[in-house]
């Protein structure tokens, strides 16, 4: 059960974390009437990119994601060598952390709880989480917010 558990860990943290931005449907464009006025937008209305930087100099979206010492595997095995279950409890805990340059996990706030169990035990989990490979931005390391699910089965 733990390994299903962190292999949906995983899944979950690399599909919303770290995907690719999701690509826009195209729609078909009116042609104009003739009598109607036409508009030309040589530039974007906004700009190219997600990236926010917020208080404290914290990026929500780097060029290089930060990365769990192992990959997704590296998680995944840490999480199910090291998570403590919880009888009787199923349910889904996400994280929110920041990856700092030096690759150490902080601001651990939890924003999606389920009991005050499971949010203790992936507390602890990050806490103890070996140092990750930061994120970068134009080469440089960068204090990087991350989403991370933590699944209690």
């Amino acid at each position: 059960m733990k390994i299903f558990a962190a292999a949906i860990l995983c899944l979950c943290a690399w599909s919303t974390a770290c995907g690719p931005p999701q690509a826009q449907q195209q729609q078909a464009i009116p042609k104009p009437k003739p009598d109607a006025q036409t508009v030309r937008i040589d530039e974007p209305v906004c700009g190219p990119s997600r990236q926010i930087i917020l208080k404290g100099g914290i990026y929500n979206y780097a060029e290089i994601f930060p990365v769990f010492p192992g990959g997704d595997k590296g998680f995944k095995d840490y999480i199910t060598k090291n998570i403590r279950t919880i009888k009787g409890v199923q349910c889904r805990v996400v994280a929110c952390v920041v990856i700092e340059k030096n690759g150490s996990v902080s601001n651990i706030k939890i924003i999606r709880s389920c009991t005050a169990k499971t949010d203790r035990e992936a507390i602890r989990l990050l806490k103890h989480s070996p140092r990750w490979i930061p994120g970068k931005q134009k080469g440089k390391p960068v204090r990087v917010q991350y989403y991370l699910p933590i699944l209690f089965s």
